[in-house]
């Protein structure tokens, strides 16, 4: 493409999204998580850190992709109040380095 525009980059990726149920397949057992009202309620086969890693490495794999697309431009906005690791802040970090 042309151009590539990323919205929405203050988002924290290694957080863990709350939305409803999350189910893992691992070594044969299956981990669950239920969000809801504004509690967590998982079982003993649920991997918080694993699924945040997991979570972290598909951000990354859509952002390269993003970036690989772009012929001409790239473009991001960059929320300086955002907190948390997110997309911006290592896209800024980037940035310095190019």
């Amino acid at each position: 493409y042309g151009t590539v525009i990323m919205p929405a980059t203050d988002v924290e990726i290694d957080k863990p999204h709350k939305n409803g149920l999350e189910v893992s397949y691992i070594n044969g057992e299956i981990g669950y998580s239920i969000f809801a009202n504004g509690k967590q309620y998982s079982n003993s086969f649920y991997e918080s850190k694993i699924e945040i890693r997991e979570m972290m490495m598909e951000e990354s794999r859509i952002l390269y992709v993003a970036m690989t697309r772009a012929i001409d431009n790239f473009i991001w906005f960059n929320n300086i109040d955002a907190k948390g690791n997110n997309w911006g802040k290592m896209l800024e970090e980037m940035s310095g380095e190019v």
